[in-house]
């Protein structure tokens, strides 16, 4: 059965489906790598400052739950009553990224994410993906073995993005529309 694209991909009124984020680790090439747990593991935590009514500033850190990305919710699969949670991926090669990585690519289990601010604001909710060295098990890897590994390895984060297109620029009547969808990043935090 052809799951009409509304009910396949979110909508811009959903707004719980507007920011969300998928993670993993990729080679220095974006090729899909499981992590080894000898070398250590990712996790994703939520950090969160704010003041209260003394003026006094609490950061808090809280562990976010994620699970393996299912094919449906990377909207790579059709699957009745369980919408994507990204946008089409039509930026450059971002579907295929999300295909060869739809085995590793870890999804928050909450909905509803939010950030804001930054760590120079007063206030701020922040998402942190971390790297944890494997340690208290006799197979762990030596602290140079570990970093070995990782120099040459990346972080792939996959999010939804809306942005103002300009193509129609001569247009004055649809000189600016929304365009939405999924992007993937890659970057090095783990080289020496």
């Amino acid at each position: 059965m052809k799951v009409p694209v509304e009910e396949k991909f979110p909508a811009s009124a959903d707004k719980s489906k507007l920011f969300q984020l998928a993670f993993s680790i990729s080679d220095k090439d974006g090729n899909q790598v499981n992590m080894d747990p000898d070398y250590g593991y990712l996790k994703a935590s939520k950090m969160t400052k704010s003041i209260d009514k003394d003026g006094v500033a609490t950061i808090t850190t809280t562990d976010l739950a994620t699970h393996p990305c299912t094919k449906a919710e990377l909207g790579l699969e059709e699957v009745a009553g369980t919408p994507a949670k990204f946008y089409p991926a039509n930026y450059k090669n971002t579907d295929k990224i999300l295909a060869e990585h739809a085995g590793v690519l870890q999804c928050f289990d909450d909905d509803f994410l939010q950030i804001w601010g930054d760590h120079d604001t007063e206030v701020y909710q922040t998402i942190r993906i971390k790297e944890y060295h494997c340690f208290l098990k006799s197979s762990c890897k030596t602290f140079a073995e570990i970093g070995t590994y990782l120099n040459n390895k990346r972080l792939l984060v996959v999010s939804n993005q809306r942005y103002i297109s300009s193509v129609n620029f001569d247009d004055p009547a649809n000189s600016f529309t929304i365009k939405e969808t999924a992007r993937a990043y890659f970057s090095s935090p783990f080289a020496s």
